[in-house]
């Protein structure tokens, strides 16, 4: 389903209200693909006739986490850099972008990702017009990773940890030694 219709359809009625109350009792609710797009805010891939355009005419979403823009089916849709667009337009909203069979799951300010596949991070305070060194390390443990080559997102695995407030790697899943070695 596109991401508009469900917003057409629960936004501000009572069973959106009812969601949000599953939350407020620290519950879990979920969704994929169209159900992930809609609980942020502002609202990706919100637009009625099609789901290409990034921001559509539907820009509100159900605002579960606030100031986050969520896309789905990056990877086999090569939309790596589709929430690049979002960003320009809401420069302080983190953007995730996740794959096919995987999924967040946020406790608080912290989700972690599991499943099949990887996520990816957008956030605007991280780019830098600085060229590092191709051999430059990503990152070698939690933190707040370096972009490098002008890099506009990273990756996470599934057992990452992520802090979406202080916008850091909190933890890494165990990676064998040669991973690093991007």
């Amino acid at each position: 389903a596109r991401v508009a219709h469900s917003v057409d359809s629960y936004l501000g009625t009572a069973a959106q209200i009812a969601f949000q109350q599953v939350i407020d009792r620290g519950w879990v609710i979920g969704g994929s693909s169209a159900g992930a797009s809609l609980q942020g805010d502002p609202l990706i891939r919100g637009d009625t006739p099609s789901n290409r355009p990034v921001l559509g005419d539907h820009r509100e979403g159900f605002a579960y986490v606030k100031n986050i823009g969520i896309d789905q089916h990056f990877l086999p849709r090569n939309r790596h850099n589709d929430l690049l667009e979002a960003i320009s337009a809401y420069p302080d909203m983190l953007g995730i972008a996740i794959d096919e069979e995987t999924a967040i799951v946020m406790q608080g300010d912290v989700f972690e990702v599991i499943g099949e596949s990887h996520i990816s991070i957008y956030d605007k305070t991280l780019w830098t017009e600085t060229i590092f060194c191709g051999d430059f390390p990503f990152h070698g443990g939690p933190g707040r990773p370096v972009l490098s080559n002008g890099g506009k997102y990273f990756f996470l695995k599934p057992g990452d940890r992520y802090d979406v407030r202080i916008r850091e790697i909190v933890a890494f899943a165990k990676r064998a030694d040669d991973e690093w070695d991007l």
